[in-house]
Formats: structure tokens, sequence, C-alpha cells
């Protein structure tokens, strides 16, 4: 194993950290990840999804990646 850390984020979790409702639709995540990375040209809600995921990550780990 190659011993990746795991850590479980409730889809929830996410959404709420990214628009502040956590039943926020795809379309509302679409443009969080816009807001997040100044990036207009994001469409696609599995894109938009994995950067609020990274977004909220990073602030937990204060930008620590290790």
């Amino acid at each position: 194993a190659n011993r990746i850390p795991y850590i479980g984020v409730p889809v929830g979790t996410n959404k709420k950290w990214a628009t502040g409702r956590g039943n926020a639709p795809k379309g509302e995540m679409i443009k969080a990840a816009q807001r997040i990375t100044g990036n207009e040209r994001i469409t696609s809600h599995d894109e938009a999804d994995a950067i609020c995921l990274l977004s909220y990550y990073l602030h937990q780990n204060k930008g620590n990646t290790a």
C-alpha cells in the first residue's frame, strides 16, 4: 500500500463550505468553483466538486499538503 492518507468529507460539508448551503445544486457549486479559482470556464459539476473539496482541505489544513 502507498499509505496515502484518506479523509472523508461528507457531500453536504463540501457544499456548505463552497456555497453556504449544505444542499446547494450543481449550478451553485460550479459558480463557487469559478469564484474560488477566478476561472469562468469551469462548467463541469464534477470538476467544481473537486475544486471545492480541494479548497476545503487546504483551508482545514492551513495550506499544508503533507
